[in-house]
């Protein structure tokens, strides 16, 4: 089974919508060159623009990074870095034990546990899909959207 990447996800609920590359990037406020390169694969959006795409087309971060649903379960957090600990709890694992297995440098992940740095798009997948939660959680969009947490 072939995976469907980001970029093709974004094109077919373009199409899908009947809206132009030039309506979508003024809608989303983003350069049309940047949907180019989501499009193409060259890169991922930040999260920032993946929650403002996300929004937009009413679509859970989960569906946009072809990543699965799970179990619902309705807890809220401020902070990434309340979230992060939260799903750390969770799935019972250390910061050590995460930074170990993930790959992720230990300087980043303790940032992100101080509050002092969000995670890069490709550093919240990661969490995501090591911690089995959604990205939506992690993102914080279940605050804006009254989402309920999922857990793969």
């Amino acid at each position: 089974m072939k995976r469907v990447t980001f970029g093709q996800k974004l094109e077919k609920l373009r199409t899908k919508k009947g809206i132009s590359l030039q309506q979508l990037a003024k809608a989303l406020n983003l350069h049309l060159s940047l949907l180019y390169k989501y499009l193409n694969g060259e890169c991922l959006p930040s999260v920032e623009n993946a929650v403002k795409i996300a929004d937009y087309f009413r679509r859970p971060l989960n569906f946009l990074f072809g990543l699965r649903r799970g179990e619902k379960e309705c807890v809220t957090f401020e902070t990434f870095a309340e979230r992060f600990a939260y799903a750390l709890q969770k799935r019972g694992v250390s910061r050590y034990k995460f930074v170990k297995e993930t790959g992720l440098s230990k300087e980043s992940v303790d940032k992100w546990a101080k509050g002092q740095r969000q995670p890069s798009t490709e550093g919240l997948i990661i969490a995501a899909k090591y911690l089995n939660c959604s990205l939506d959680f992690l993102a914080g969009r279940e605050l804006k959207n009254n989402l309920s947490v999922e857990w793969i």
